[in-house]
């Protein structure tokens, strides 16, 4: 769960973090790869030279269905060739978790929801429309009636 450390391994080499801990989870953690949700602290230039991809997403908001699609494929295949990943949005909860559940069910956790909420934060994931996209991409229609109430949808 996240606690003072403002970043939390979601998964092995996964880490999730809000823009004001992104600094510090690049300084201790080094993944080989930032994602910005959000746009990039400058001062993480200082401390930390590796690659970002650069996924910006406006607060609440989801990606066209077929780049979200891709763009977590990309993210995906980094992941199997070894890569860490450094994944963050401004809160750290909506965009953050929309597009760490579609990874993290792409790399075949059944519930990717529900591990989110239990080992990072039961705030992620904060809209119906990222719920809702996360489950179509996912192909799992099962996850969207089991959690639906949760979203009023």
């Amino acid at each position: 769960m996240l606690d003072e450390s403002g970043y939390v391994e979601i998964y092995d080499r996964i880490y999730l973090s809000s823009y004001k801990d992104s600094i510090k989870m690049a300084e201790e953690k080094q993944p080989d790869i930032l994602v910005p949700l959000y746009q990039m602290n400058e001062d993480i230039n200082q401390i930390w030279k590796g690659q970002v991809i650069g996924i910006p997403i406006e607060d609440c908001g989801v990606l066209p269905i077929e780049v979200a699609d891709m763009k977590t494929d990309v993210l995906v295949n980094l992941y199997k060739s070894g890569k860490s990943i450094g994944i963050f949005c401004y809160a750290g909860m909506g965009r953050t978790g929309y597009i760490a559940s579609i990874i993290l069910g792409k790399l075949g956790i059944q519930d990717p929801f529900l591990y989110i909420w239990q080992n990072y934060s039961d705030r992620a994931i904060e809209t119906s429309e990222q719920f809702s996209q996360a489950t179509k991409i996912l192909q799992r229609p099962d996850l969207h009636s089991k959690y639906y109430m949760r979203y009023k949808i």
